[in-house]
């Protein structure tokens, strides 16, 4: 039992840094279509957003704020 979890583990620690390496390549590699990806997302995103308005719901606010403390704490 020991084995599998240790096992498990690995291949995810495996398979995190190889999807890492790939998102670094995709990166450097294809700079322009990405930054228009997230150009065009933010535009679509701040386009809902105004139209629909600030969230209101306690429960919207705390996965936001929750997602925003995880992203500082990883970077």
């Amino acid at each position: 039992m020991y084995a599998v979890v240790a096992g498990g583990w690995t291949v995810g620690i495996y398979f995190l840094q190889y999807l890492w390496h790939n998102l670094r390549l995709i990166i450097e590699e294809y700079q322009r279509h990405v930054l228009s990806y997230v150009v065009f997302t933010g535009i679509i995103s701040f386009i809902i957003c105004y139209r629909l308005g600030p969230v209101t719901d306690q429960r919207s606010k705390n996965l936001i704020k929750w997602a925003l403390q995880v992203l500082i704490n990883v970077s």
